[in-house]
């Protein structure tokens, strides 16, 4: 796999928008999510599709049109590195119209999460470098009013801080599930409640070293059958699963060939 470059404060990020309109869902949430990436130190650059906060419903635009804007970022000499404004449900629908071989050899900084999965896995099939598995413009930098910060703190030690050897993935002190409300100002009103983290949480014990797939689940599971579904034998899955039950859909990913019989407690 191909490390990209590392980020630099003053760097110029790019932000495109592969899935859901979020911008129109809320667009007080995704203004704070940029100005929180220029307190970080940051400029921002707004893709063509998300500064013309275009959408189509459940989509922001034709996936010739959103595949469109990210590879004008890719190409652009300005743009460092790639955010995605929030997740959805279709961002599969761009790999069609991608460059691979121009995003392998620009060796960009690309960071989403939830929907983004399908982005991030048909990069390491057919760019083969690596990607971030990690805050979106809306969730978690626009997170009233500074952002999560430790969301924030491991993105920069991520794609800007730490540039060799091993980094040691500190677990959060605290963790929040306290969901707020977009159509109003809740989200900006209400205080986020916090818990206290006690930390990971095992259910067989052991030692394993093996490469990490960080994927959301269900965008995971629609990949079945692509030829970018990646090969899960000896390797770690580490999977968002949106706090839905999920039994069903892990007894589905049980099953398939390339998962490698491992069983869920």
């Amino acid at each position: 796999m191909i490390k990209p470059f590392a980020l630099r404060t003053g760097d110029t990020i790019g932000i495109f928008t592969p899935s859901s309109p979020g911008y129109v869902q809320n667009f007080g949430l995704f203004e704070n999510g940029i100005k929180n990436l220029e307190k970080m130190g940051f400029k921002v650059k707004l893709g063509t599709v998300t500064k013309e906060r275009k959408s189509q419903g459940y989509r922001s635009a034709t996936p010739r049109e959103r595949a469109s804007e990210m590879m004008d970022l890719i190409e652009d000499p300005e743009v460092k590195g790639l955010v995605a404004t929030i997740g959805g449900m279709n961002s599969s629908s761009l790999i069609p119209f991608l460059n691979f071989e121009r995003i392998k050899e620009t060796r960009k900084v690309i960071c989403g999460f939830s929907d983004i999965t399908s982005l991030h896995l048909s990069i390491a099939k057919y760019s083969g470098l690596r990607t971030f598995y990690g805050p979106t413009v809306m969730c978690w930098f626009g997170d009233w009013p500074d952002g999560i910060l430790e969301s924030t703190d491991s993105f920069l030690q991520a794609v800007v801080l730490h540039q060799s050897g091993i980094r040691q993935f500190e677990v959060p002190k605290r963790s929040s599930n306290h969901h707020r409300r977009w159509d109003n100002d809740d989200w900006k009103t209400i205080t986020r409640e916090w818990n206290e983290n006690e930390g990971w949480r095992t259910l067989s014990a052991g030692r394993v070293v093996a490469e990490v797939v960080p994927a959301g689940l269900n965008t995971l599971m629609s990949s079945c059958g692509t030829d970018y579904f990646p090969d899960l034998k000896g390797r770690i899955l580490l999977f968002e699963d949106m706090d839905a039950p999920q039994s069903r859909t892990e007894r589905s990913l049980l099953n398939l060939p390339r998962f490698g019989g491992h069983v869920f407690q």
